[in-house]
């Protein structure tokens, strides 16, 4: 049986979503031979919270719940749940977001015949007026060389693909380190190095509605008070990158 690990870091403001995130999960279709786990670690300042969204996960089907004791972020929080994984696969995929039908199925395509990352797209999702705009990318299915991803964003100050949208083999999840422990850019921060360290493939299949709603963590752009951290954490992981890319010439 192979297995994909969903890990959900679940904070204070995800207690009115994760029943839709836990619906989406529930109705994948599984292939035979492959199994999908929920993994949830809630977190946020207030210990008795987190304790009370690890009860609802667990009723809502989670394989295994983790509750913090402080307010650790979605990177740190994620590593938790990344260090008791035996996965082949992992995907991380945000409390107030959900799945798209036939997510898993895209997923497991792809990983029968890749041993490396695989990019898939994801779409913003406005629940008030419907809209789903789509994340546009520039990578055509198929393979991508180490390092075009970082070369696009600096290029563009755009990531070519949404980074919450891949799919990780476990192992090379472990050699970078697991997520930025940072308050934002974790997804960021992990996509410049994994994709950096070796040759991946995208696949044109939208996986994730990525929610847009005001109490979002990453709502405020470059007003919120952690901003700076996030782009410190995203500089330590270009320059990273490029340490690597650069060793590798």
């Amino acid at each position: 049986m192979t297995t994909i690990d969903l890990i959900t870091a679940a904070g204070p403001s995800s207690d009115g979503f994760l029943n839709e995130l836990a619906g989406s999960i529930h109705e994948q279709h599984v292939p035979a031979g492959w199994s999908v786990r929920w993994l949830v670690i809630c977190d946020g300042p207030d210990a008795a919270a987190n304790a009370a969204r690890a009860r609802l996960a667990d009723e809502l089907g989670a394989h295994r719940t983790w509750s913090n004791h402080d307010r650790y972020w979605a990177g740190a929080s994620r590593n938790r749940a990344l260090a008791h994984s035996d996965a082949e696969w992992i995907q991380a995929v945000d409390a107030d977001d959900v799945l798209c039908p036939g997510a898993v199925v895209a997923w497991v395509r792809e990983a029968r015949t890749q041993s490396t990352w695989c990019s898939f797209r994801a779409v913003d999702w406005y629940p008030v007026d419907g809209r789903t705009p789509e994340f546009p990318s520039p990578f055509s299915p198929g393979p991508i060389t180490a390092g075009e991803w970082l070369r696009h964003y600096e290029r563009t100050g755009r990531h070519p693909v949404h980074p919450l949208a891949i799919l990780w083999p476990r192992a090379l999840l472990l050699r970078v380190g697991g997520w930025a422990a940072a308050p934002s850019a974790e997804d960021a921060a992990v996509a410049f190095l994994g994709t950096s360290l070796c040759d991946g493939w995208a696949a044109d299949d939208v996986v994730i509605r990525y929610r847009k709603h005001p109490a979002q963590d990453t709502h405020g752009g470059r007003d919120r008070p952690v901003e700076s951290v996030a782009d410190d954490a995203r500089l330590l992981a270009v320059r990273r990158a490029q340490l690597w890319l650069h060793e590798g010439a």
